[in-house]
């Protein structure tokens, strides 16, 4: 189980930028701080709720992933929040196995209007 690249908690300004954007979606009905680093996001209608854990990682691995997902059960969301920052495909395939999506910012700002399976498998569109 391979780890990843410099794994290490978010800046607080950080986190509280995503929950700003993320304040903004027009499916978002509120935004609270449950640590700094897990987000609960109240959705409205039909969408669940998101409660997502925010790590800096250069690159996000499998190792990393399963200690995530081990230590916090109640997360149905990992995000790797930085524009330069990635996952593996391996890290990615396991979060999904348990029931996670596992995204990047741009992944995340896209799918929080989806729910479900679609959520889960979000992949944006690609680029002209």
């Amino acid at each position: 189980m391979e780890y990843g690249e410099r794994v290490i908690k978010p800046l607080p300004q950080g986190v509280f930028q995503i929950a700003e954007r993320l304040q903004t979606k027009p499916t978002v009905n509120r935004v609270e701080f449950i640590d700094d680093q897990i987000l609960k996001v109240s959705r409205k209608k039909l969408h669940n709720d998101l409660i997502i854990y925010i790590v800096d990682a250069y690159v996000l691995g499998e190792g990393d992933t399963f200690e995530i997902i081990r230590d916090n059960p109640d997360i149905n969301t990992i995000l790797v929040p930085s524009l330069w920052n990635q996952y593996t495909s391996k890290a990615k395939q396991l979060a999904k196995e348990h029931g996670i999506a596992l995204f990047t910012y741009n992944e995340l700002m896209g799918a929080v209007f989806y729910n479900g399976k679609k959520y889960l498998d979000y992949i944006p569109p690609e680029k002209d």
